[in-house]
C-alpha cells in the first residue's frame, strides 16, 4: 500500500509538469498567422467600402435613393468593389480559423478543466468564428447574383413612369436580404466581448499571463460592446442613417487594429511560455522525458537482485569436505528459494 502510494504520487507529479510544460509554438504561429490575415481582411474591407462610396451621387433623402442614375452608378460600384469584399471575407474567415488554436491554448494555460472561465472564452470564440464563416457564405452568394442581375439591361419606363424598373426592384430586394449582416455584426461583436473580457480575466488571475494584455483585453471588449450596441440602433429608422458611419468606424478600428493586436500579443506570450518550459527542444525530438520508475512492492535495485542470485548460486552449490551432510528434520537444511524471495520482498 505505501508503494502504490509513492507510485501514485509521482504519476500526479509527472503527468501535471506534463501539463504545464507544452509545446506552444504551433498555436503560437497559427496566432500570428490569424492577426495578419484579419489586419489584411480589415484593409480590404475598407478598400470596398471606400471604392462603393466613393462617389455622393445619390441623394441623402431615402426616396430619392431609387433614382435610376443614381443606382446604375451604384450598382457599377458595387460591381467593382465586389471583388475587394469577398477577398476580405473569405480572408477573415480563415484568420478565424487559425485563431482557434491560440485561444484554445489560452484556455489551458489560464485554466483548463479546473476553471470554469476558460469554457466561457472557448465557446465564445468558436460562436465568433462561426458567425463570421455564416456570413461569408450567404454574403459571396447576395452579393455575386445582385451583381449579375444589375448587369442586365434595363427596362424602358419612359411609357412607365409611376412603376418600378427591374434595377429599382433589384435594390429594394438587396436592401431587406443585407438587412440581416447588421444583427449578424451585432452578435459577432457581442460574443467578441464576452470572449475577450473572460480572457482578460483569466490573464488577471493567471501569474502566467501579463496583466497589461488583460488590460488591452478589456478595452477591446469595451469597444466590441459598443459596436455591439451601434449596430442595434441600426434596426431604428430614425438613427439608421446616421448611426451606419459610426459602424463603420467602429468596425474598423475594432477589426483592424485592436483585435489584431491582441492576438500578436496572445501570439508572443504563447511563444514565450513555449519557450521557458525548455521541455521540447526541436520538432525531430518532442518526446517528453522518461517516467523514473516508481519504488513499490517489486521495485528491487540491481545490486539486490545480484546479491540474491549469488546467495542461490551458492546455496545449490555441493557439500565440500567436512561439512556435515543435510538430513531431514535437521535445523541446517538450507532453503536457497525462500532465501531469496526473502530478499525480493520488502522489510515490513
Amino acid at each position: 500500500m505505501a508503494g502504490w502510494t509513492l507510485y501514485s504520487k509521482k504519476a500526479r507529479g509527472f503527468f501535471a509538469s506534463a501539463a504545464v510544460k507544452r509545446d506552444l509554438r504551433a498555436a503560437s504561429l497559427c496566432s500570428y498567422a490569424a492577426s495578419f490575415l484579419l489586419f489584411l481582411s480589415a484593409l480590404l474591407t475598407a478598400a470596398s467600402f471606400s471604392i462603393e462610396h466613393s462617389t455622393s451621387s445619390h441623394a441623402s433623402a431615402f426616396d430619392d435613393n431609387f433614382n435610376s442614375t443614381a443606382l446604375t452608378e451604384r450598382w457599377a460600384r458595387r460591381r467593382e468593389a465586389h471583388g475587394y469584399q469577398l477577398a476580405g471575407e473569405l480572408v477573415g474567415a480563415i484568420g478565424w480559423f487559425c485563431l482557434m488554436p491560440g485561444v484554445f491554448c489560452l484556455a489551458e494555460v489560464a485554466g483548463g478543466a479546473v476553471v470554469s472561465t476558460s469554457k466561457v472564452v472557448t465557446s465564445a470564440f468558436t460562436v465568433a468564428a462561426l458567425i463570421t464563416v455564416v456570413d461569408l457564405t450567404f454574403s459571396a452568394g447576395l452579393r455575386s447574383t445582385a451583381n449579375d442581375l444589375s448587369a442586365w439591361a434595363q427596362r424602358d419606363t419612359a411609357r412607365h413612369p409611376a412603376a418600378f424598373s427591374a434595377l429599382q426592384a433589384l435594390e429594394m430586394a438587396y436592401l431587406v436580404a443585407d438587412s440581416r449582416t447588421v444583427w449578424l455584426f451585432a452578435l459577432d461583436d457581442l460574443m467578441l466581448g464576452i470572449g475577450l473580457a473572460a480572457a482578460a480575466h483569466l490573464a488577471e488571475a493567471s501569474r502566467q499571463l501579463s496583466s497589461r494584455w488583460s488590460c488591452f483585453g478589456l478595452l477591446t471588449a469595451c469597444v466590441a460592446a459598443i459596436g455591439f450596441l451601434i449596430n442595434v440602433m441600426q434596426g431604428v429608422p430614425s438613427v439608421w442613417l446616421r448611426v451606419s458611419s459610426a459602424s463603420a468606424v467602429i468596425n474598423s478600428i475594432l477589426d483592424g487594429f485592436l483585435l489584431p493586436i491582441w492576438v500578436a500579443w496572445l501570439a508572443a506570450q504563447l511563444r514565450a511560455l513555449s519557450a521557458e518550459a525548455g521541455m521540447y527542444t526541436n520538432h525531430l525530438d518532442s518526446t517528453p522525458p522518461p517516467v523514473q520508475q516508481p519504488s513499490g512492492l517489486f521495485n528491487v535495485s540491481a545490486a539486490a537482485q545480484a546479491s540474491a542470485r549469488a546467495r542461490v548460486e551458492q546455496g545449490s552449490s555441493p557439500p565440500q569436505s567436512g561439512d556435515s551432510p543435510t538430513t531431514p528434520g535437521s535445523g541446517s537444511s538450507q532453503r536457497p528459494c525462500s532465501t531469496s524471495i526473502d530478499v525480493l520482498l520488502p522489510s515490513c
